[in-house]
């Protein structure tokens, strides 16, 4: 089954924001004990997944993200992990490894403070870009 635009992960889906920061607070809840249930971090992790998951089949496209979302998950990975990556395949292989993480019902504290920093610089990224985008739009002298 083909990924269809809005089950993968895209800097341009207008609810990637929320999701992010909904994810974040769903981290904490569980990080204070405050419940277990992560609906918006599982979306987040499908979307990670899906984003990644044909870059190991041959008979695929190898793409992996539109060249802002790269940008934007490599920001919030660098931010949260305090990690550079160097390459395409190095953000692929980082967002592949988060997307395990996140679906794996962690529960060591640390790597659930990665992963709550992670989603609300990656729900600030987002929102930052997204609005920069709209903004130039609404700018351009070719607008009329």
């Amino acid at each position: 089954m083909a990924n269809t635009p809005s089950s993968v992960f895209r800097v341009t889906d207008p609810e990637l924001p929320f999701i992010a920061a909904t994810a974040a607070l769903e981290v904490d809840n569980v990080i204070h004990g405050r419940g277990a249930a992560t609906p918006n971090l599982q979306k987040l992790s499908n979307l990670l997944r899906n984003s990644t998951s044909h870059l190991d089949h041959s008979t695929q496209p190898k793409h992996f993200m539109d060249p802002v979302s790269v940008d934007v998950f490599q920001r919030a990975i660098a931010e949260s992990y305090n990690c550079h990556l160097n390459s395409i395949q190095d953000i692929a292989q980082k967002a592949s490894e988060v997307a395990i993480q996140m679906a794996s019902a962690p529960t060591k504290e640390d790597l659930l403070e990665i992963l709550k920093r992670f989603c609300l610089e990656l729900s600030r990224q987002a929102m930052t870009t997204r609005q920069m985008m709209q903004h130039s739009r609404s700018e351009s002298p070719y607008k009329k």
